[in-house]
């Protein structure tokens, strides 16, 4: 059973975590500007991946705090995922830096969010 003070909080993952499918496919759906370089355009759709991957684990730990009722303190999945999760965030933020097209506006979004959590999510340890 869900706690009820957390319901507000994922609510708000779950609108992230749909705001991320929903920039993927919007870029999906768009035409490529051919005013810019290719590839700053595989750059920031590389960092959008990234930023996808941290959003999986964003997800993942979710799910599975959820439904296992927690995590004690420094367990290794946990670990494992808050150390990937914030450095494919910083990846992120770089590629944000030189790359451009569509995507960069929702990576730089995704990326500090995740970011955010992360860093949250460490220093609740």
């Amino acid at each position: 059973m869900l706690p009820t003070r957390l319901i507000p909080i994922y609510i708000l993952e779950f609108c992230f975590w749909v705001y991320v499918g929903w920039s993927w496919l919007r870029w999906h759906k768009s035409h490529a500007d051919s005013a810019i370089a290719k590839w700053r355009r595989i750059i920031i759709a590389v960092g959008f991946g990234f930023a996808t991957l941290s959003t999986g684990l964003d997800i993942f730990m979710t799910v599975h705090a959820a439904v296992t009722g927690g995590y004690p303190f420094y367990r290794p999945v946990e670990m494992f995922c808050v150390r990937t999760g914030t450095l494919a965030s910083v990846l992120v933020l770089l590629t944000v830096i030189v790359g451009t097209g569509k995507l960069r506006v929702p990576t730089a979004i995704a990326s500090s969010i995740t970011l955010f959590l992360w860093f949250a999510d460490a220093m609740s340890q």
